[in-house]
């Protein structure tokens, strides 16, 4: 107990010198409890978004494209553990002739068990609603604004019809354009659609989830895309976690930024009480009671830098989630989730934080000697004699020589400070450079995922002749129709690309790796992106892999390899016929445009959706758009994780600066009474804090590229997706210009400070 107030006394003396300290392990310790909870939450909210928003378990969709007739609709809810099942027609088209929308139509009773919507504004479908239509909240509000009581305009197969809204409901899932909903029977009507797309489930008891997904493939023969909201969410998870794992090394970068500001105050701590640490040894204190004295001033800071910093961990878990929120990633919006393991890893990790940063502060206090202790020769190295040598220096304009023998004299506490800004900087220039190459590799391929110009796509399908009609448009100069299924290859699902081999290549560059692309006269041949060839299969060109299909198992001959980063590599392109023949469909998924003059893409994309008022039409800048806002928004989240770790070295800095100015105040006062302007102190110490800016930027450049570079291999290994790396030459100055800002910024107050000392003041410290 006594040497508990014994270390309090002491951290009281030097109040901001502690208040500082606690202040940046708190930063730390926040970053972790918040990313903590943010991680917990969202794992719980996507949980409950599929329960709770959904209302539906099992999402059940047609492989052929064909859909489900009403027989089928009623032998799945003969299915043990089936409690509701709700079939769905979706359609692409237009709101007032302006609005792209995607229309659902759906059973309205059943949907009160599956799939039921959340209802903000009037009220939802009822059985003898006809045409009425409930908008998704994102499509109301869109301009114009559409409100309850309002008749909007839907445009059917061959006409137009009439709704009035009779209500608002929340959007679920991420889409372009926003939902709106209908009743099924009236869908069934205006578009010609008799089977349903999709259908929702809801069971009894949601531990038998993955047996009910079994029964109902067996059910349906394996013929339909049979998967369950907990598998779906698994996946979003999976994209999460990437995030995650960067999130969590730069808060980790944060927390040893603080951990070099606790050995900065322990090593200052030493040095400053050296004499009485000589004192305790002469009167007979032994090596333990002296490393119980300061490892308990240790645990004082990391305790209430650990409390400081959970209480902050709430408050940035909180901005996280709204930040999140923003990312139109479903079922993030709702209450954060406290588990305890959280708050025990946040102090533990403070606790450890300090007991490791100050072992190496702590070993040299004791082992100085008495008589060591006594002179002040062991760790704090004499300058009275060299002043008057080293003074003279510093007025022929050599400052910074004079500054580093300063730090040369400090090395510990420089090396910490340099750690501090190596880390914390570096981390921000990692964020630049993943930012950047990232946003700079997904444009570049998102051109080829959309199509060269213009994308065409519509859950009604498109007949073939509709590529002929495109081609006949004299603004068009090809056009290449898709058609996509999701089937398994060798026992892994993949995305099969059905291609028509003489248009594909004139609409879309495609680098091939080995072989060579699909040609007319191939029949079972498949071409395989080469990431699904070097890291999934580990195959080559000439081997074979069996595709299954609706109609059985199918062995293709791989032709060929190529770059594709469509669905993040795993994707695979079979000659249109063979996909039309294997998969049961006549119409094509999606329509790939290039246009003569780029300069009309717009016009024409706009033109094209007058005559194809079912269709989504959109460009590659459109969409290539809409991929970068949401990277700039978990950029601008990466750099706000970024900017906490530079905020904790600020405060090592200004805590170091600080300590410097109390060990050096007599040097000081000797510095002014043999005529030492203030000018010529601040631009001592400035130089000294310029120094250590210097070499810790040039230090994060390389901890920046390393970081990067083994994120781009972190992403590649648990996404099968990366980015290419590049560093424009003049980016080798941006963190030494950051860190010679911050150091310098930092610094300043305690060198202002210095400045301002009265020699009387200065000569009498100490």
């Amino acid at each position: 107990m006594d040497t508990l107030i014994f270390a309090f006394r002491n951290l009281k003396r030097r109040g901001i010198r502690t208040a500082l300290t606690i202040f940046g392990i708190a930063i730390g310790i926040a970053t972790i409890v918040g990313l903590l909870l943010t991680g917990e939450s969202m794992s719980v909210h996507l949980t409950e978004y599929a329960k709770n928003v959904l209302s539906a378990d099992i999402f059940i969709s047609s492989i052929s494209g064909e859909g489900f007739p009403t027989r089928v609709v009623e032998s799945i809810s003969q299915v043990p553990n089936v409690e509701a099942v709700s079939p769905r027609i979706y359609v692409w088209t237009a709101l007032n002739g302006e609005k792209q929308c995607q229309i659902v139509g759906i059973d309205p009773i059943a949907s009160q068990k599956a799939g039921k919507l959340k209802i903000v504004v009037g009220r939802g479908l009822t059985e003898k609603d006809e045409y009425t239509i409930v908008l998704g909240k994102d499509l109301a509000e869109r301009k114009p604004v559409i409100k309850v009581g309002d008749f909007v305009r839907v445009s059917a197969s061959t006409t137009t019809q009439t709704f009035q809204v009779i209500g608002i409901s929340e959007e679920i899932g991420v889409h372009y354009g926003g939902n709106a909903y209908i009743p099924l029977s009236t869908a069934q009507k205006i578009f010609n659609k008799e089977k349903a797309q999709m259908i929702l489930v809801k069971v009894k008891d949601l531990n038998q989830v993955n047996d009910t997904v079994q029964r109902l493939k067996t059910a349906l023969k394996n013929k339909a895309e049979v998967t369950s909201a907990r598998y779906a969410i698994e996946n979003i998870l999976k994209a999460l976690r990437v995030v995650f794992v960067f999130l969590w090394v730069v808060a980790i970068a944060a927390v040893v930024a603080g951990g070099f500001c606790v050995a900065d105050t322990m090593n200052m701590t030493v040095m400053e009480r050296v004499r009485e640490v000589g004192i305790l040894k002469s009167i007979g204190g032994t090596r333990s009671i002296i490393m119980k004295l300061f490892i308990s001033e240790a645990l004082i800071l990391g305790v209430l830098g650990s409390i400081v910093g959970l209480f902050l961990g709430i408050l940035v878990s909180i901005e996280f989630n709204h930040l999140i929120s923003r990312f139109e990633l479903p079922g993030t919006i709702l209450p954060l989730v406290f588990p305890p393991k959280a708050f025990i890893i946040g102090i533990s990790s403070g606790l450890i934080l300090t007991l490791i940063f100050s072992l190496y502060p702590v070993w040299k206090a004791i082992k100085v000697t008495p008589v060591q202790a006594l002179k002040s020769e062991f760790l704090k190295p004499s300058f009275e004699k060299s002043l008057l040598e080293k003074f003279s220096k510093f007025f022929t304009n050599i400052s910074f020589v004079f500054a580093f023998r300063n730090l040369s004299r400090y090395r510990f506490r420089s090396i910490l400070l340099i750690l501090g800004i190596t880390f914390s900087i570096g981390t921000i220039f990692a964020v630049f450079l993943v930012g950047m190459n990232f946003k700079t590799t997904i444009a570049n391929h998102m051109k080829e995922a959309v199509g060269s110009d213009i994308a065409m796509s519509s859950t009604d399908g498109f007949p073939l002749e509709t590529v002929s009609i495109l081609e006949k448009m004299p603004e068009v100069e090809a056009a290449s129709s898709n058609l996509w299924n999701s089937a398994p290859i060798n026992g892994e699902r993949h995305l099969v690309v059905g291609v028509d081999p003489n248009q594909y290549l004139k609409v879309l560059k495609t680098v091939i790796i080995n072989g060579r692309f699909l040609s007319e006269s191939d029949e079972y041949s498949i071409v395989l992106s080469s990431h699904l060839a070097d890291e999934h299969f580990k195959v080559k060109v000439g081997d074979a892999v069996l595709v299954s299909t609706p109609d059985g198992t199918k062995q293709f001959k791989i032709v060929g390899t190529v770059e594709s980063m469509i669905n993040m590599g795993h994707v695979t392109y079979i000659p249109l016929k063979i996909a039309q023949k294997e998969f049961g469909k006549d119409k094509v998924d999606e329509i790939l445009i290039k246009v003569k003059d780029i300069k009309r893409t717009d016009e024409i994309a706009q033109k094209l959706k007058n005559r194809f008022k079912t269709a989504v039409v959109l460009t590659s800048k459109e969409m290539i758009e809409q991929a970068l806002d949401i990277l700039n928004r978990y950029y601008i989240f990466l750099l706000l994780i970024g900017l906490i770790s530079i905020f904790v070295v600020a405060l090592g800095i200004l805590n170091a600066t600080t300590m410097s100015i109390f060990e050096r105040t007599r040097e000081i006062g000797i510095m002014k009474a043999i005529g030492g302007s203030q000018t010529e102190i601040l631009k001592l110490f400035l130089a000294e804090n310029f120094l250590i800016g210097i070499i810790g930027g040039s230090l994060a450049f390389g901890f920046g590229t390393l970081f990067a570079a083994g994120f781009k291999i972190l992403t590649l290994k648990m996404i099968g997706f990366t980015f290419d790396l590049f560093i424009p030459k003049f980016w080798i100055f941006y963190p030494v210009l950051m860190a010679v800002s911050l150091t310098i910024t930092a610094g300043f107050y305690a060198t202002y400070r210095a400045i301002k000392l009265k020699t009387i003041d200065a000569l009498k410290y100490g």
